[in-house]
């Protein structure tokens, strides 16, 4: 009996996944179960984001869409559906497909802050290395910038620490000391979850006596609960 290479078994698992995803996607009206959210009574409304939460990550998309309807019902049902089922994905094979659909809605929400917000959180969930260039691109973004950075933390490692580092270094030959310390701050959480990063041997030590103090401005802004542009993330908006 020929063996089959374990490479070439899990690929023809996840392809057959994927397109029969897609046929569910293509099949399913989601139009008209998000339209359910609206609807007039509780039970109805209720009925909709389970439909939504059980088909998942697939769902996603729509169901990011619907932060910014119109109607507030909606709204709050998207909420709703959004988290149960990006929690149920963090973790999982559905990780990735949740981030992708995530990662899009949070590039485009810069004038709409409940979006921003909702999509900052729960991306937080799922994000992984495959985002960071992404993220990257949206730190210097006013709107976006201090959302993107707490992400950024959220994901830790060189990759994410790379990125704030640079971001780090530009702010100090500008002399945007707000950005800086926040960046600053950025860098220390993402530290504390893994002591590997050493950054106090790289950007800050380089910065010689300008870099300690920022880190020390950025503990007192910590006690104080101050925050800049690029400090302190605000929780999820409700509206």
């Amino acid at each position: 009996m020929r063996r089959v290479p374990i490479q070439a078994l899990l690929c023809t698992i996840l392809v057959t996944a994927l397109l029969a995803g897609q046929g569910l996607a293509q099949s399913y009206d989601f139009d008209s179960t998000i339209a359910g959210l609206s609807a007039s009574d509780e039970a109805g409304r209720q009925a909709a984001i389970e439909r939504l939460c059980g088909i998942g990550v697939l769902a996603l998309p729509s169901v990011l869409e619907a932060l910014d309807d119109g109607n507030p019902t909606v709204r709050q049902g998207a909420r709703a559906a959004a988290e149960v089922i990006v929690y149920g994905a963090a973790g999982t094979y559905n990780a990735p497909i949740a981030a992708s659909s995530l990662m899009t809605a949070f590039a485009t929400s810069g004038s709409r802050p409940w979006v921003r917000d909702h999509t900052m959180h729960l991306l937080s969930l799922v994000a992984s290395n495959d985002q960071v260039p992404a993220l990257a691109e949206l730190l210097d973004d006013r709107q976006l910038g201090e959302a993107a950075l707490y992400v950024l933390t959220r994901v830790g490692g060189p990759a994410s620490a790379s990125v704030v580092d640079g971001a780090l270094g530009q702010a100090l030959q500008t002399g945007d000391e707000a950005r800086a310390v926040a960046l600053v701050e950025g860098l220390g959480r993402m530290e504390c979850r893994d002591p590997k990063l050493d950054q106090d041997s790289g950007r800050r030590r380089a910065a010689g006596p300008r870099g300690s103090s920022l880190a020390a401005e950025s503990r007192r802004s910590r006690r104080s609960g101050r925050h800049s542009a690029y400090g302190l993330v605000p929780e999820p908006r409700r509206c």
